[in-house]
């Protein structure tokens, strides 16, 4: 039984800006909704004709593949997937793009599908999927909306060749994906020389050897710097509080001097800080509210001295003091959700704590 959906929104955006961001590494993860539970496998092509993309998709307690192909490719006008292997018994997306004026596009995404077992799938599960796909289109249209304003805002500046150690992470992936769709050069520093952010290449490194790949990393005009041993991986002995310090501090020393030895100097430069710096109060807090008292605030004030250096030679320098980062894909907020989802949530701690968070 064939069904159909779909959904306009007119985005602040030229139609030549807003279907190159489509076609920008990064763009179908930035499009995929934090609840939704997708893995690019592997991509052949962009979404030109004959271009295809292999997803791996969760289903509740099932995962399965999807295959798609791209067809009826007109630049500045649309694109079409095609399922070529899924979940559904046929699925045809046409994303239509319809000049309005100069900086006003209507972006069209129009859903062709039929659901397997004929009737009793279209009985069971059709009104599902259509609350599924209207929740994961409003996401898709409000993340465009707010993407290519700020790709407007920053429109006529160059884009910029970025390095993000953490990469990885929580924080430092969706950053990645982020960056990548607005058009920025992204390499993220691994350990392993791997990435896990398709489509992001990674470059090798290893502080505790005082290593960087520079020859695959090149020039970086900006760097973010998000990596620290986990706060809340383990009990915090003498000797985890050491390597929460050391991973912090040290590593943060030794990349600010392989920056200043390069000839090429970077514009700016952000790194990590927490919350912590504040110490344990329940008063609102500013960047000049003075450090506060205990273990965590004294790293962070280490922590933050460590890149001053990089000021004394002319390079900006950023501290973000990041509180507690909520996704349903790590962090606090996936440690709780399982008690929740099980009944056996609650209050957690006074109930009247403030918290910073993201």
């Amino acid at each position: 039984m064939p069904l159909s959906f779909s959904h306009e929104t007119t985005i602040p955006a030229s139609v030549v800006d807003l279907f190159d961001f489509h076609r920008r590494p990064g763009a179908l993860q930035r499009l995929t909704p934090p609840w939704e539970s997708v893995k690019i496998l592997e991509r052949n092509g962009g979404i030109e004709d004959e271009g295809t993309t292999m997803l791996r998709i969760g289903m509740g307690s099932f995962k399965t593949d999807w295959k798609a192909a791209h067809r009826d490719y007109l630049e500045n006008r649309q694109f079409t997937d095609i399922q070529l292997l899924g979940p559904f018994k046929s699925w045809r997306h046409v994303h239509s793009f319809r000049s309005i004026s100069e900086s006003e596009t209507a972006l069209h995404d129009a859903i062709h599908y039929e659901l397997p077992l004929g009737r009793l799938g279209s009985s069971l599960a059709a009104s599902s999927v259509r609350k599924r796909l209207e929740r994961m289109f409003v996401y898709r249209h409000t993340i465009t909306q707010n993407d290519l304003r700020h790709f407007a805002r920053y429109k006529d500046t160059r884009r910029m060749r970025i390095a993000i150690t953490g990469g990885n992470g929580l924080i430092g992936s969706a950053l990645a994906v982020f960056l990548s769709a607005q058009g920025h050069k992204v390499s993220i520093l691994s350990r392993s020389g791997e990435s896990r952010v398709f489509g992001v290449p990674a470059v090798r490194w290893d502080p505790q050897k005082q290593y960087i790949d520079q020859a695959k990393l090149g020039e970086v005009d900006a760097w973010i710097h998000l990596a620290g041993e986990n706060l809340a991986k383990g009990r915090w002995t003498k000797k985890r509080m050491d390597l929460l310090k050391s991973s912090r501090v040290d590593v943060t020393r030794f990349l600010v001097s392989f920056i200043l030895k390069q000839d090429f100097k970077p514009k700016v430069f952000v790194s990590a800080s927490g919350s912590g710096f504040y110490g344990s109060t329940n008063q609102e807090c500013s960047e000049k509210t003075a450090k506060g008292e205990g273990f965590l605030a004294d790293l962070c004030e280490s922590w933050e001295a460590a890149s001053a250096p990089l000021t004394e030679q002319g390079i900006r320098r950023v501290i973000l003091r990041t509180g507690v980062v909520l996704d349903r894909r790590g962090g606090a907020l996936a440690k709780l959700l399982p008690v929740f989802r099980a009944g056996l949530g609650g209050r957690v701690g006074s109930g009247d704590q403030m918290w910073s968070w993201i």
